[in-house]
């Protein structure tokens, strides 16, 4: 029963409370619990400015260590060679893409999958849109070819910049997965949303159809980072769906710590429901309550208040520390002073 209120309790706050991304704090990796050294080492790294994209994505998996790092690796450098860089760059952009999407699709690609770790990629070749974007990113990188990530509404990809021509790599469809950006495209990719409903008809209307289409535009493209924080959000769906709300909170922390800017939604549901499923009495997340609690509105504020009851009655039943409870009573204080 506990398991279901915080789950129902999540879902309201899905529903109804504000975003807590659109700030600009970023989040303190002392609060940061790590699933592997490997991912820890990733992330200090990352502190002392090294970027290090690659290592940052595949330790968002759980099942990445130092050695399973090197292997992979090893297994995009074969690919690299299959692709022979010096003559593949003398080909038209045309025969460079299709090279390029075919061999990733042959030697890494075989199966798409919706809820995905990057290490499942090597290990059995099941991938989404995250995971292959990645790939391909890491690929035209290393060919030295100019490309961008795209984000758009739940998905992501990867466009390459050729000789002013713009080709997309769509990974998800491996038979008709990369095209060069053409007015005829941009309406297929339109009509696509609207199969999909995804937009309305009446959307096309206004502003939005242009909105819609500057997501193809360099102006518009994504960070590495925050490819990153997508992989993170997934994988706090994949938590939560599993009602493991412990690695749900902190895999959406872990967003946040990539991108705090550009709203990802139900981050701010799951730290609430963190702090509903520690009942109060854990004092290690007292700052992480002051940071949702400065982006909550007045209204919410007020709500929240009457927890200061639920605390009283769990100091009287003996469920709650003397020094817990007196934390609470501080904090409250301070954020209703009286005048």
């Amino acid at each position: 029963m506990r398991i279901l209120t915080a789950l129902f309790f999540a879902l309201m706050l899905l529903l109804n409370s504000p975003s807590l991304l659109g700030q600009s704090t970023k989040i303190p990796i002392e609060w940061l619990e790590f699933h592997t050294d490997f991912e820890r080492k990733g992330f200090a790294a990352l502190e002392q400015g090294d970027t290090n994209w690659l290592h940052l994505l595949l330790s968002t998996s759980p099942q990445i260590d130092s050695a399973e790092y090197t292997r992979y690796v090893g297994r995009l450098d074969d690919v690299l060679f299959m692709l022979n860089k010096n003559d593949l760059l003398k080909k038209s952009p045309k025969k460079i893409i299709k090279k390029l999407f075919n061999t990733v699709h042959n030697e890494l690609l075989t199966r798409y999958k919706e809820e995905n770790y990057l290490h499942e990629l090597f290990e059995s070749g099941k991938y989404n849109c995250v995971s292959a974007t990645s790939i391909y990113s890491y690929m035209l990188a290393q060919l030295g070819l100019s490309h961008v990530l795209v984000e758009l509404p739940t998905h992501v990809l990867t466009v390459a910049l050729i000789e002013d021509e713009q080709w997309v790599l769509e990974s998800t469809d491996p038979q008709q997965g990369f095209y060069e950006i053409t007015n005829k495209k941009q309406d297929d990719f339109i009509e696509m949303l609207l199969n999909q409903k995804m937009i309305t008809s009446d959307e096309l209307n206004s502003d939005k159809r242009d909105s819609l289409l500057s997501f193809y535009s360099e102006g518009e493209a994504i960070t590495p980072s925050r490819l990153i924080a997508i992989q993170y959000y997934n994988q706090m769906l994949y938590a939560l769906e599993d009602e493991r709300f412990d690695q749900a909170f902190n895999y959406g922390l872990k967003s946040l710590y990539f991108d705090n800017l550009a709203p990802l939604p139900g981050i701010d549901a799951i730290i609430w429901d963190w702090i509903d499923q520690e009942n109060y009495n854990n004092p290690s997340f007292f700052p992480i309550f002051r940071y949702a609690w400065s982006l909550l509105d007045i209204d919410l504020q007020l709500e929240h208040a009457i927890t200061i009851d639920y605390l009283g009655e769990q100091l009287k039943q003996g469920n709650l520390q003397d020094s817990i409870f007196n934390i609470w009573v501080e904090f409250y204080s301070k954020a209703y002073p009286t005048n």
